[in-house]
C-alpha cells in the first residue's frame, strides 16, 4: 500500500502472469470476496486490486486465506469446493493499507509493504542506471514491458530466486517497520486515547465515567460512532492487562459535600462511590485515588463539556 506507479500491476498481470502461465488475476474486491468469486478459481496469484480498508470484507478474507479448500460460487450452478491455491495481494494507494489488521496473531496472514511517496518504478530504475527520470520512464514504456513478458527474462530471474532461496523454508509473515506504522494509522480513538492518558508519566488515577465522557467528546469531534460504556470498558481493561498490568481497576470513596437537607446555608459531608482505573501503591502508602481529578481530563466551555487531558 502507500504511493501508486510501483508497479503493483505490472508484477501480477505481466510477470508473474507470464511465469505462471496465464494462471493470474488482478480484479475489484466485489469479484473476488463477492457473492460470486469464479474468478478465483484455479489461480496462481490473485490480486485484489485498489482495496479501501474501510470497504474490504475482512471477515470473508480472513476465510480465504489459510484454508485449503475454497469454495466457489459460480451463476447458474451449484456451489463447489476447489483447492485454495493462490497467493493473494491485497493491492491499495490508501496510506490506511487494504485492509484493517486484527492487531493480534491473526495478523499472521498478512506480510505488509509500504511504498513510500515518491519511490516509484521510475525513481528506482532511474536511480540504479544514473538516469533522469524522464529517461527511465521512456525506457520502462519500452523496453521494460518487453522484457517484463519475455519467458527467457522472466526464466532468468526465476532461476536466480531459485538458486537463492533453494535452502530456506517457508517464510512467515512480514512484520517490520512498515507492519508498526500501519499498526499506528490504523489506531482507533479507544487506543490512542487510553495510550495518551495512561501513558502520561504523571498519572495516578482517573475515573472510569470521566475517561468515557472524553471519549465520547472525541468520537463526537471526529464523527465516529462511539463504543457502548461497557464495551469500551472492556477494551480499556484489556489493553491495561497486556500493556500496563501495574493499572488496576478500583472503588474508592471520596469525600464530598451536598446541601443539608435540614439547614440550606450549611453543607454536610458525605462519602460518594466512585469506579477508577489507578496506579498500584506499595503496600503502608495509601491510594491518592479518593482525589477528585475531573478538571485534569474534562473542561467546561460555556455549555459544553471538552477533554483537556
Amino acid at each position: 500500500h502507500g504511493e501508486g506507479g510501483v508497479g503493483k500491476n505490472l508484477l501480477v498481470d505481466k510477470v508473474l502472469h507470464t511465469m505462471f502461465d496465464g494462471q493470474t488475476i488482478s480484479a475489484a474486491s466485489d469479484n473476488i470476496t463477492g457473492q460470486f468469486n469464479s474468478l478465483a478459481k484455479g489461480r496462481t496469484v490473485v490480486m485484489i486490486n485498489e482495496s479501501v480498508s474501510d470497504r474490504a470484507d475482512t471477515a470473508t478474507l480472513k476465510d480465504m486465506l489459510h484454508k485449503e479448500r475454497l469454495v466457489i460460487n459460480e451463476k447458474g450452478i451449484p456451489q463447489f469446493e476447489i483447492d485454495n491455491t493462490a497467493l493473494y495481494i491485497i493491492a491499495s494507494n490508501e496510506h490506511e493499507g487494504g485492509v484493517f489488521l486484527d492487531r493480534s496473531d491473526a495478523d499472521c496472514r498478512y506480510s505488509v509493504l509500504r511504498c513510500e511517496r515518491g519511490k516509484t518504478l521510475n525513481h528506482w530504475i532511474a536511480e540504479h542506471t544514473g538516469w533522469p527520470q524522464d529517461q527511465a520512464r521512456a525506457w520502462m514504456a519500452t523496453h521494460g514491458h518487453e522484457i517484463c513478458g519475455d519467458k527467457a527474462e522472466i526464466g532468468k530471474w526465476l532461476g536466480h530466486l531459485m538458486e537463492k532461496y533453494r535452502d530456506h523454508g517457508q517464510p512467515v509473515a512480514l512484520h517490520g517497520d512498515d507492519y508498526a506504522a500501519l499498526m499506528d494509522v490504523q489506531k482507533k480513538m479507544e487506543e490512542r486515547l487510553v495510550e495518551a492518558v495512561f501513558g502520561d508519566p504523571d498519572f495516578t488515577h482517573i475515573e472510569k465515567k470521566v475517561l468515557y465522557q472524553g471519549y465520547t467528546i472525541l468520537c463526537q469531534s471526529a464523527h465516529i460512532r462511539p463504543l457502548s460504556d461497557a464495551k469500551f470498558y472492556k477494551r480499556v481493561d484489556d489493553w491495561l492487562a497486556n500493556n500496563m498490568p501495574q493499572i488496576a481497576a478500583d472503588m474508592v470513596w471520596v469525600d464530598g459535600y451536598v446541601i443539608d437537607e435540614h439547614d440550606p446555608n450549611r453543607k454536610k459531608r458525605t462519602k460518594k462511590r466512585r469506579y477508577v482505573w489507578q496506579v498500584a501503591t506499595p503496600p503502608g502508602i495509601g491510594s491518592v485515588a479518593n482525589r477528585d481529578n475531573r478538571d485534569e481530563y474534562l473542561a467546561a466551555d460555556g455549555y459544553r463539556t471538552g477533554w483537556c487531558g
